[in-house]
């Protein structure tokens, strides 16, 4: 809120509308330099989740190191080693995220192209699908290589990546990077 009446404890997962490029626009610049920053400086304390965001918040929103604090982020109890795995016809990738620019799924797509004469794997995204992505993959004729998923519950996710090679994040930025901590505690 801009004007609280009572004490503001704040949390910030990232800066990326700030700090990525491709994610920046005007309204939302405005909005983390008019609105935002004002409400985060008169904070006591603000929450984040990485010790990487939290000495990016420090930096740009100028707040003592003692007013931030990382408390990282807490994953659902179905992801453990322990549990179904899911099986495919042969090995599989792991993705699981969205398609916004700071996520680089062109770099992804780009690594799975190099990767189909050496390696008989295939990509399991875990991602809303839309026209971007569809042509992405179209254009790399790789249809056959993916498969798109969304709306699955974190029991079915875990037997995914229990059954994965591995999960990959190519991301440029991330605040945080759930889906591998997600994954690692799947094994």
């Amino acid at each position: 809120p801009l004007m609280p009446s009572c004490t503001v404890v704040a949390t910030i997962h990232d800066l990326i509308h700030v700090h990525y490029k491709q994610e920046r626009s005007l309204p939302k610049s405005l909005y983390y330099r008019l609105i935002q920053r004002p409400v985060i400086r008169r904070s006591p304390f603000t929450l984040t989740v990485s010790e990487f965001s939290r000495q990016q918040i420090i930096q740009w929103y100028g707040l003592a190191e003692s007013s931030v604090v990382s408390i990282g982020n807490g994953i659902s109890e179905a992801f453990m080693r322990i549990g179904v795995k899911h099986q495919r016809g042969r090995p599989y990738f792991m993705y699981v995220g969205n398609t916004k620019p700071h996520k680089n799924v062109s770099g992804l797509l780009d690594a799975l192209m190099r990767l189909t004469h050496a390696v008989d794997a295939e990509l399991v995204m875990i991602v809303k699908e839309d026209d971007w992505l569809k042509n992405e993959i179209n254009s790399r004729s790789l249809a056959e290589r993916i498969t798109l998923l969304s709306g699955i519950s974190d029991i079915q996710l875990a037997t995914y990546y229990r059954g994965a090679v591995a999960t990959v994040l190519p991301s440029h930025y991330e605040g945080f990077g759930l889906p591998l901590v997600e994954s690692m505690a799947c094994g």
